[in-house]
C-alpha cells in the first residue's frame, strides 16, 4: 500500500523517502527498494496474521538517516508496534526542551479483536510505560532516566490518523488523540469491471461465490463453508471458490470432506491479473470474518471490480462496504445469516443488481482511489507543518554526537556495520 502511494504523492510535489527494517538473515546486498533499512525485520504472529516487528536500537543509525533525507515530515506506520518509531523519535533533533525538528505523523491500520489479544495488549502498554533507561550525556555520567516507551512514542509524534472510524476507537481506548480518518487507497485502474474473465467458470451454468482471504481463523472460512452448503441443499445453483492459503487451510479442506459440502474449490494463491479477473467473473465476493480486520481491502476490490459484496458486520469492513451495500452484512459467527446475505443478492432482479453494481462502483472508487486519498493525505500533511509552525531547517542542526553506553540489543540487531544505502 505505502509502494503505491508513491507515484500518487509524487504527482502532488512531496519527495518521498522510504525506511524499512532489514531482513534479519540480511546479506550485505539489499533485497527491496527502500531508501534506507534501519534495524532488523522479525517475523511474528498475531491472531494469526502474520507481520514483520523492526527491532532498531542504534539511535546513531536513525540519526544518519534524518540528517540525509532532512525530511519535512516523518510518516510512521504501526508505530505501535516496537522499536524503529521510537528510534527515530528519539533521534529527531530538538529545538529546543519541548520541541523536536521534524513533525512525525502516525498512522494506524490495525484493528484487533476484543479478547485475549486485547488483555495482552494492554499488558504489554502497561509494561512499556513502565520500562525506562539511564540516560548518559557524551561524558558516559547518568543524567537520569528516559521518558519511557509509551510516553516517548505520545510526545513525539505531531499528528494521528487511522484509516477508519473502527480502527480510531480501538486504539483510543490505549492512545487518547485526535485521529484524523484517511482511509487506505486503492489503484483504480488495477480494479475495473471491464477486461478478462475466467471463460470456463461459466460453462456450467452455476453461479460464483468467491472469496479472497488467507486462510486464518479470524477469517470465518468454515462459517461460509457451512453457508454455501446450506445454499447448496436450498436448491441454489452455485460454487464456491477459495482463493489464499494459511494454516486452517486443510482444516478446511477437511471440513469440506467430513461435511460433504459440494462444488467447492480451493484455488491457492493467485497472480494480481488472476485476482482480478476472479472479482470479474465472480457473482458474489464474500468477506466473511469475525474479527481483526483494520480494513478489508478485499471488499474495495470486488466493489471497484464491479461485483457485488456480501460481508459481515464487524470493525474493519463497516466502512470498506459502503453505504450501498450495508444491507448486505450478515452476523458474524452466523453460517445461517451468512447464507441468507448471499441468497439475498442471487434474488436480485437483474436490472436491479446491475445498477447496485454500478452505484457502489462508482462510490469506491471517488472514496478509495489514489487520486481522492493521496489529495487527503498531502491536506494533512500541510494541517501538521502549518501546526508545527515552521518548515524544519536542517542547516546546524546536523552532525551533532550521539552516544551511550552499548546495551545488548546493540550486538544482536545493530545496523552500524551494514550502513544504510539509497535507492537508485
Amino acid at each position: 500500500m505505502i509502494e503505491e502511494s508513491i507515484p500518487h504523492l509524487e504527482r502532488l510535489g512531496c519527495d518521498v523517502k522510504t525506511v524499512r527494517p532489514a531482513p534479519l538473515r540480511y546479506p550485505f546486498e539489499k533485497k527491496d527498494d527502500s531508501d534506507y533499512h534501519l534495524g532488523r525485520g522479525v517475523p511474528a504472529i498475531v491472531d494469526s496474521t502474520d507481520f514483520e516487528v523492526g527491532f532498531a536500537f542504534s539511535k546513531r543509525s536513525a540519526r544518519d538517516i534524518l540528517e540525509d533525507a532532512r525530511p519535512h515530515i516523518v510518516e510512521c506506520h504501526e508505530p505501535a508496534i516496537p522499536f524503529a518509531a521510537h528510534t527515530l523519535i528519539s533521534a529527531n533533533p530538538k529545538i529546543d526542551e519541548n520541541r523536536r525538528l521534524v513533525p512525525f505523523a502516525a498512522v494506524q491500520h490495525a484493528g484487533m479483536p476484543d479478547g485475549g489479544v486485547e488483555r495482552i495488549t494492554e499488558f504489554v502498554r502497561e509494561i512499556l510505560t513502565r520500562a525506562k533507561r539511564v540516560k548518559f550525556n557524551k561524558f558516559f555520567l547518568p543524567v537520569g532516566f528516559t521518558p519511557g516507551w509509551v510516553q516517548t512514542l505520545r510526545d513525539g509524534f505531531s499528528s494521528w490518523s487511522a484509516v477508519t472510524e473502527d480502527t480510531r476507537d480501538f486504539w483510543y481506548k490505549y492512545n487518547p488523540q485526535d485521529y484524523s480518518i484517511i482511509p487506505n487507497g486503492f489503484e483504480v485502474r488495477d480494479f475495473t469491471p471491464d477486461g478478462e474473465i475466467f471463460e470456463e467458470w461459466k460453462t456450467d451454468g452455476k453461479r460464483t461465490v468467491l472469496v479472497v482471504a488467507r486462510h486464518d481463523k479470524r477469517k470465518g472460512l468454515d462459517d461460509l463453508l457451512l453457508a454455501h452448503k446450506e445454499n447448496v441443499k436450498a436448491d441454489y445453483n452455485v460454487k464456491l471458490k477459495l482463493t489464499g492459503r494459511g494454516d486452517m487451510t486443510e482444516a478446511l479442506e477437511e471440513l469440506v470432506r467430513r461435511e460433504d459440502i459440494p462444488d467447492v474449490e480451493f484455488l491457492g494463491s493467485l497472480s494480481k491479473p488472476d485476482l482480478t479477473k476472479a472479482y470479474r467473473t465472480a457473482d458474489v465476493v464474500v468477506a466473511p470474518s469475525v474479527g481483526g480486520e483494520g480494513f478489508n481491502r478485499t471488499i474495495v476490490e470486488g466493489r471497484m471490480s464491479g461485483v457485488l459484496v456480501v460481508c459481515t458486520n464487524i470493525a474493519g469492513q463497516k466502512r470498506a462496504i459502503g453505504d450501498e451495500l450495508k444491507g448486505l452484512m450478515a452476523e458474524p459467527k452466523n453460517p445461517g445469516s451468512l447464507a441468507e446475505k448471499i441468497r439475498n443478492v442471487l434474488d436480485l432482479p437483474e436490472e436491479y443488481a446491475k445498477e447496485l453494481r454500478e452505484q457502489s462502483r462508482r462510490s469506491a472508487t471517488q472514496d478509495f482511489g489514489w487520486e481522492t486519498v493521496s489529495l487527503k493525505r498531502v491536506a494533512h500533511y500541510d494541517q501538521i507543518l502549518s501546526r508545527h509552525g515552521q518548515v524544519p531547517e536542517w542547516e546546524g542542526a546536523t552532525k551533532t554526537f550521539l552516544s551511550r553506553i552499548p546495551i545488548a540489543g546493540d550486538i544482536f540487531v545493530s545496523d552500524r556495520p551494514k550502513k544504510y544505502q539509497r535507492r537508485s
